[in-house]
């Protein structure tokens, strides 16, 4: 754990293969249990640098500290906001575009430091229109949220 954090604040968290609750650089993790939900991935041909991302974020004292539960639910998930938000979609007005469009359909949500955005397929609205109506440069891909690394499942 600790060498996979010198190579990224995400390898600790990949290591395990079960979901969990991230904080600090990535060291810190508590696991959690998530519905297993379908997620449409909205990726953009755009690049974003996590360290400008994170040179740029003025974090706060006034923040509300978080306690986590040991299972988050489809109430609790919907309601999470990503800190970096904000600052991700001042700094990169395309992504702002996708994220307003994407607004149409539902309530999209930023991946960390961008730039893939998502939204739960399953609250979706007029999804037949989106491949339809999609910015040409953005890929769309389908996936499925796991509780456990296929890896680690076993017969």
């Amino acid at each position: 754990m600790t060498f996979g954090l010198t190579l990224g604040a995400d390898v600790p968290f990949f290591i395990n293969g079960v979901n969990a609750w991230v904080e600090g650089i990535g060291e810190k993790l508590s696991p959690i249990s998530i519905d297993e939900n379908e997620y449409l991935l909205f990726v953009p041909n755009i690049h974003i640098s996590t360290q400008s991302i994170f040179k740029d974020f003025k974090l706060t004292k006034k923040s509300i500290p978080l306690k986590i539960a040991t299972s988050i639910n489809d109430v609790a998930q919907d309601q999470m906001h990503n800190d970096l938000h904000g600052t991700i979609l001042e700094k990169y007005p395309k992504l702002r575009e996708l994220f307003d469009w994407l607004k149409e359909y539902g309530e999209p949500k930023i991946t960390g430091t961008g730039s893939t955005l998502f939204i739960k397929s399953n609250i979706l609205k007029n999804k037949k229109d989106i491949n339809k109506n999609k910015p040409k440069d953005i890929k769309i891909i389908r996936v499925r949220g796991l509780s456990v690394h296929p890896h680690l499942l076993t017969d």
